[in-house]
């Protein structure tokens, strides 16, 4: 059986209870150890919706935040990215998930996988994940790839903004 592997991307608070990101944008080069890796477009197929894939926090199924199918977790495997929605329920682990998203502590999303398919591009030394399977996603605190950012902090300004004009037309 092929040996279980986690990446991280970065993620962004949307409005209320909901975090979104990009949890590996194709083609995106991370350096691994002493290796380069990038994920192929579509490595984790068009079935991935229909996956049973956890939200988790730092790889922790203790402490699950949402779940594919009806639990509050969606995923579009799309040209680009495998990207991801969380509606996270009203729960004190998922309300602290929010704050720790909101504090800067959680920083990304990491993607456990399994390799079922890959390659090596001897020119450059890079391994290519061609096909995985997706096991879960988790908000942790060191995101690996570099253009899977995206600012937590501009939303949540927004978000704060957003909720001080509220205030204010009460």
């Amino acid at each position: 059986m092929p040996e279980t592997e986690h990446r991280y991307a970065e993620l962004q608070r949307g409005d209320g209870r909901t975090l979104r990101g990009k949890a590996v944008v194709y083609g995106d080069l991370a350096q691994i150890g002493t290796r380069r890796e990038r994920f192929a477009p579509g490595a984790f197929g068009p079935n991935v919706a229909t996956q049973d894939v956890l939200l988790t926090m730092q790889h922790d199924r203790a402490r699950p935040l949402a779940r594919s199918g009806g639990g509050g977790l969606t995923l579009t495997d799309t040209r680009e990215a495998l990207e991801v929605r969380a509606e996270l329920p009203d729960t004190r682990e998922a309300t602290d998930a929010l704050q720790l998203v909101d504090s800067k502590i959680l920083r990304g999303l990491s993607v456990e996988f399994r390799t079922m398919r890959d390659e090596f591009e001897l020119a450059t030394g890079t391994r290519v994940i061609l096909t995985a399977r997706l096991i879960a996603v988790s908000l942790v605190d060191r995101p690996a790839y570099g253009e899977s950012t995206v600012s937590a902090r501009a939303l949540a300004e927004e978000s704060a903004r957003r909720q001080r004009r509220r205030e204010i037309v009460l």
